[in-house]
């Protein structure tokens, strides 16, 4: 069964670098373009294997998954599906916008974690299925894997050498853009898979925990501003981007296709909605859809964090706290 999924994974950057050299070759433009369309390819297969279902990760707890006896298996396999996230959005982006660090990015860090989900892959698909059992949704992700493959290969042979070289100056940047993307992307389920879900906290009524965390949600944006405000707009636009799609995969693993279905189950909370608007606004530079999620969305996420809606007191890692305070 394996063998069908290597040789999808496989196959896809072979043949793709061979679409490549016999019709783009040469043409820089071409080259370009080609790039952008595997790159959105990408991203569609990532988009629709994680919201065709929930993760079997979610099941994880204190670094235990009953499928994968192995503690270590299991934290690897965590970690991967952290990280894969992040590599797919370095991925999706990279030829769309000249940041400094793109080349490295996808050399140093998406084709390392592209090549440990490869090896790893029966592992990998237990985490996302509960089983080995042979399915769309895992089909679509050794497809995913193909093509992070690919896009990392396109880099590694197109990139300027002067692009790959590794000072201190750029191990340094590199690995900033690297933490702030693994942050952007945290999936819901990671700390409880690693450490349990906590202790039962208090988060409302402003006690210590919950003004801490308002700290935080006053005391994020004032940073994200003054480590942007004199980068040029490519960056500033990679940067927010980033931000929205990645906490939106964090945010919208809780709400999968099927419960599209069933209109009482749509996220409509003023807060949640944003989570879909921002990243339309972004992409589609949506002004006016824009203006209306600055004041109605942002009244919506100050009221819940003002005024949590969950119990008198939750687990700290539990997937519900992450998804609610992102």
């Amino acid at each position: 069964m394996f063998i069908f999924y290597y040789i999808v994974l496989l196959t896809m950057p072979a043949a793709l670098c061979f679409l490549y050299s016999l019709l783009f070759r040469g043409s820089e433009k071409r080259g370009t373009l080609f790039f952008k369309t595997v790159s959105v390819a990408l991203f569609l297969a990532f988009f629709i294997r994680i919201l065709s279902g929930i993760s079997h990760l979610e099941a994880a707890y204190s670094m235990y998954l009953p499928e994968i006896e192995s503690t270590s298996l299991t934290v690897l396999v965590v970690l991967l599906d952290w990280f894969n996230v992040a590599a797919v959005l370095t991925a999706v982006f990279s030829p769309f916008f000249a940041t400094k660090h793109r080349y490295r990015m996808l050399t140093y860090f998406a084709l390392p974690v592209c090549i440990a989900n490869i090896i790893i892959l029966r592992y990998g698909i237990i985490g996302i299925s509960g089983s080995e059992e042979f399915s769309l949704r895992t089909v679509v992700y050794a497809a995913e894997q193909g093509l992070l493959l690919a896009v990392c290969l396109f880099n590694l042979f197109s990139a300027p050498a002067k692009s790959l070289r590794i000072s201190l100056k750029n191990l340094l940047g590199l690995a900033a853009v690297i933490a702030g993307t693994l942050i952007c992307t945290l999936p819901a389920y990671t700390l409880k898979a690693l450490f349990g879900p906590g202790n039962g906290v208090s988060v409302s009524d402003f006690t210590q925990v919950h003004r801490i965390l308002l700290y935080i949600g006053f005391g994020a944006p004032i940073i994200i501003y003054l480590l942007l405000k004199n980068k040029d707009m490519a960056v500033k636009k990679y940067a927010c981007l980033l931000i929205t799609v990645g906490t939106f995969f964090t945010f919208t693993r809780s709400f999968i296709f099927v419960d599209f279905l069933n209109p009482t189950s749509w996220p409509l909370h003023l807060c949640n909605t944003a989570m879909y608007i921002l990243p339309l606004c972004l992409v589609f530079k949506l002004k006016r859809l824009y203006y209306f999620s600055l004041f109605i969305n942002v009244l919506g996420a100050l009221l819940a964090m003002l005024m949590p809606n969950y119990g008198d007191t939750s687990a700290m890692f539990s997937i519900g706290m992450q998804v609610f305070w992102v």
